[in-house]
């Protein structure tokens, strides 16, 4: 029988050989083994418990069991349709999930009839998986991001329930009427199954305002930060600075921005990419955008465990492109926690929660807006003086803001969830 498709029976036996006390089941629809915040979840909590993991991929850490969600219901991983995509689906998983899947697509665009939706969703779509998180013996539920909120909240039963929400989902499209249904159905979930939640987590203050505004919810912060790394910062002392960014190539983010800001630089400044090409033609448009500057270089992505030790290299980390979504506008993404692991400067626009951190700790500038100017008149100013004392204050700051801390919040709380369970 395939991996992540074994009977309640044998998962009974296997559960029975385990000598850990507590077992947690950590859901999350993507790749285990390349979502960063999910990893460092698998990662801390695979010390202390036996863990379960449902994902796309099988994580990059040893678990007691893995289900493949692939298996289950079919999350490709091109997700623009072609003939012969609906073909492969129909093939897979019959004409039933096809006509399902059909219907979740339309009604999401709608917004209305959000019940039928859901129960189209976690009923009849997903459910093979419901079934397999009913059986599955744990004593809490780890749901990560809003596609695994309703399933699992179905599935709760009388343990405990963990839902991580990563961002503030109604605030991940852009307000146009082509997200209307989406960002309608993501509020009714929100409110349904939120109650169900033991407790909640996000990825920054700002985000856990919106949740305690709009939903009456209060998360605790977990911050994007990566595990510490015993890295210095790194002069070379020839008087160029060294820009560099990284993360997906997606057209939302408007990435060609900083390009921009390299037209308004002199020839001591370099830019670096190192993205994963998620949407292939905008990262083709975005090499053509920087033309024939021999400044501005595309590299391979890097795996996310080498990320500090690569950009330890450069200079500056930088992120700057106008925040499109309300997401955008408060998020706190991983590359920012990666900047200060490598010891770099960092540059951003003004966005409240960079803005917070480095006014607190002082390892980096922003612009007074999102124009290419703004950006580029004050990187001129720098001087490689400044720019070190930008990077010896990320060092000192860079246990603060690692890992470390966050793995202590977790860890309190889940064996305060795990506690209140057995009690």
């Amino acid at each position: 029988m395939r991996e992540g498709l074994r009977s309640a029976d044998e998962e009974e036996n296997c559960y029975s050989r385990e000598t850990r006390k507590n077992i947690i089941l950590i859901y999350s629809q993507s790749s285990l083994d390349r979502d960063p915040r999910v990893h460092r979840q698998i990662e801390l909590l695979a010390k202390e418990y036996s863990i379960i993991a449902f994902g796309k991929r099988a994580p990059a850490v040893p678990v007691s069991r893995f289900v493949n969600l692939s298996e289950l219901i079919g999350i490709p991983e091109n997700k623009k349709l072609s003939l012969e995509l609906l073909i492969d689906y129909a093939h897979r998983f019959g004409l039933s999930a096809f006509f399902i899947t059909g219907l979740v697509y339309f009604f999401e665009k709608i917004p209305a009839f959000f019940p039928f939706q859901d129960f189209l969703q976690s009923r009849l779509l997903r459910g093979k998986v419901l079934r397999r998180l009913e059986s599955a013996k744990c004593d809490l539920i780890l749901a990560n991001d809003i596609t695994a909120l309703a399933v699992c909240a179905r599935a709760k039963g009388k343990r405990a329930l963990l839902y991580d929400a990563h961002e503030y989902t109604p605030g991940q499209l852009q307000r146009n009427y082509r997200n209307l249904g989406k960002r309608s159905y993501a509020r009714y979930l929100l409110k349904k199954y939120l109650p169900s939640c033991d407790a909640t987590s996000t990825i920054g203050y700002g985000i856990a305002g919106l949740y305690r505004k709009h939903f009456g919810v209060s998360c605790e912060v977990i911050t994007n930060a990566p595990s510490y790394k015993e890295l210095k910062p790194v002069d070379r002392g020839d008087g160029k600075i060294r820009l560099v960014h990284q993360g997906l190539a997606e057209k939302r983010r408007g990435l060609e921005a900083m390009i921009d800001v390299m037209r308004f630089l002199d020839q001591r400044f370099t830019l670096d990419y190192f993205l994963v090409a998620h949407d292939k033609e905008y990262y083709k448009q975005l090499r053509e955008y920087a033309g024939k500057d021999s400044r501005i270089k595309f590299n391979d992505p890097v795996p996310m465990q080498s990320l500090p030790e690569v950009l330890n290299q450069y200079d500056i980390g930088f992120r700057f492109y106008e925040p499109r979504t309300i997401n955008m506008k408060h998020g706190l993404p991983n590359k920012f926690f990666e900047f200060v692991q490598a010891r770099l400067a960092v540059a951003v626009g003004p966005t409240p929660e960079a803005v917070r951190f480095i006014k607190q700790y002082g390892f980096g500038l922003v612009s007074k807006d999102f124009a290419p100017e703004s950006m580029a008149g004050i990187l001129s100013a720098l001087t490689p003086q400044k720019v070190m004392e930008y990077k010896e204050r990320a060092h000192r700051c860079a246990f603060e803001l690692s890992a470390t801390p966050n793995n202590e919040k977790i860890l309190a709380l889940v064996r305060g969830l795990i506690g209140e369970a057995e009690a």
